[in-house]
């Protein structure tokens, strides 16, 4: 007959069908995480990328309004907003002040004899 080595062990499994299906299923998830995470490593591959290039396109511009203002004559530009955009006030003369006194009364008149 076969002859056991006294190092091996034989575990009785009662139901080695559902054993199977989660070893199985543990594993499926396990794919599906290691997928999640290479896609997560491309995109972060991606976003260093993006992030180079702002960075040469951001020293790009930097260096042409650089030169910009060395081509470009100095103008000092002045802007006088305390005369252009402002509304002007019109002062109100003693008769019209008190003829509007003398309608409001007269209004509040009105409505005392309302009530």
């Amino acid at each position: 007959m076969y002859k056991m080595e006294e190092s091996q062990y034989f575990v009785h499994i009662n139901d080695p069908l559902d054993m199977r299906r989660d070893l199985l299923g543990s594993s499926r998830q396990i794919i599906q995480i290691l997928q999640r995470y290479d896609r997560i490593k491309q995109l972060r591959v991606k976003k260093v990328e993006k992030i180079h290039d702002l960075k040469a396109t951001t020293k790009e511009i930097n260096l042409l309004i650089t030169k910009m203002k060395t081509v470009l004559p100095a103008y000092k530009v002045r802007i006088d907003l305390d005369n252009e955009n402002r509304p002007k006030r019109r002062g109100m003369t003693g008769n019209e002040l008190k003829h509007l006194e003398e309608e409001l009364k007269k209004i509040e008149d009105k409505i005392g004899n309302l009530s």
